[in-house]
């Protein structure tokens, strides 16, 4: 039985499954997801909100959610 891509979404955001267990377009598609993440982390005021915020994520997406929140950091408040 195929899956939906809304039971990926939730199971890969989740941590239940690691970020490579979905296919090319699942995570094409988490990526925005990813992105919103990383915008409302860098939206918070003060550094311990940012770190508290990366900490519950999970860890099999951690990473990505920090690489996108620098890329957005450097956007936004113009600089790493």
């Amino acid at each position: 039985m195929v899956k939906p891509c809304t039971w990926w979404r939730q199971q890969i955001l989740s941590g239940a499954l690691p970020w490579e267990a979905g296919s090319d377009a699942v995570r094409s598609w988490l990526r925005y997801d990813i992105h919103l993440e990383a915008m409302r982390i860098a939206a918070q005021p003060h550094i311990e909100e940012r770190r508290a915020m990366l900490e519950k994520l999970p860890a099999s997406i951690r990473p990505l959610v920090e690489v996108e929140l620098r890329r957005v950091w450097a956007v936004v408040r113009g600089g790493v």
